[in-house]
């Protein structure tokens, strides 16, 4: 009989997935390692308890994609793309995955340019030396069924000096599922 109520429990879970759109690429918030191992077609990199790293070509640049776990199952994934060698190619591509996002998502709930600095702010052309000084950060994020999308771009200190950063960050909407 437990086996029995076990089995119907799964194959409702199956069920509610199959007509469900997935929460990022072929993944649903929740899953286990094994899940996601099972449907992500990207190039294996490595894994431990709280993460298993991909790497992927997107929008012909390599992407890492990071899916995070705790005791609850995947709580959010982050695409990273720090291998850009030119600091003047952040913004474009950058410019690029907004569209690809609004193609995707629509309209952005939020498009934050954050200027702590306005020196390089009517020169669209120096925007990439804001960046490097840390003058200005730039966030959009959208909102589907169940995710958040955070697009960033900033400079951030990494291992004792500053770094560019761009990322896509994908986040479940009912967070409070998958506190610790």
């Amino acid at each position: 009989m437990k086996h029995c109520i076990y089995s119907l429990v799964f194959a409702w879970g199956l069920i509610l997935h199959a007509s469900a759109e997935p929460d990022f690429r072929n993944a649903y918030w929740g899953w286990t390692h094994a899940q996601v191992k099972a449907v992500e077609p990207a190039e294996f990199i490595g894994e431990s308890d709280i993460v298993i790293v991909y790497h992927d070509q997107i929008l012909d640049e390599t992407g890492r994609i990071y899916y995070s776990f705790n005791q609850n199952g995947l709580y959010k994934v982050q695409i990273s793309f720090n291998q850009l060698n030119d600091p003047k190619a952040f913004i474009p591509f950058r410019e690029k995955l907004e569209e690809q996002l609004r193609q995707k998502y629509g309209e952005p709930l939020e498009d934050d340019d954050l200027w702590t600095n306005m020196e390089f702010f009517y020169k669209p052309q120096n925007h990439w030396q804001a960046l490097l000084l840390k003058h200005v950060r730039f966030k959009t994020s959208w909102q589907s069924k169940n995710t958040r999308i955070e697009l960033l771009l900033g400079n951030a200190l990494v291992e004792g000096s500053n770094k560019l950063l761009l990322y896509i960050k994908y986040t479940p909407i009912n967070s409070n599922l998958f506190k610790l």
